[in-house]
């Protein structure tokens, strides 16, 4: 079988820390709190055994909003950042009769 996924995400920044020579920043500040996008994925279901199939999967993640901020000397409309990653995966499904 084929399974498809269609659907959006919400997530919260925790932290944003930079290294410069060794020293740790807090560059928290320079973000937004709250990003939302866009998940796209699938996969392929195929049976192993009569109670046991696997499935490889790829699902796509791009955030729609700029999440920069700026600051004093940077504003946020300069430069753009939206998060997005690509996923692969394998599931393992045991299904019972």
């Amino acid at each position: 079988s084929i399974n498809v996924l269609v659907g959006g995400y919400l997530s919260v920044l925790q932290y944003a820390n930079q290294e410069k020579n060794t020293v740790l920043e807090n560059i928290r500040s320079q973000y937004r709190k709250f990003d939302f996008g866009v998940r796209l994925g699938g996969e392929f279901e195929l049976e192993i055994f009569n109670q046991l199939s696997i499935a490889p999967g790829l699902f796509l993640s791009i955030g729609i909003p700029n999440i920069y901020k700026g600051t004093d000397n940077i504003p946020g409309y300069f430069r753009k950042t939206h998060n997005g990653s690509a996923e692969f995966h394998l599931a393992f499904y045991l299904h019972s009769e």
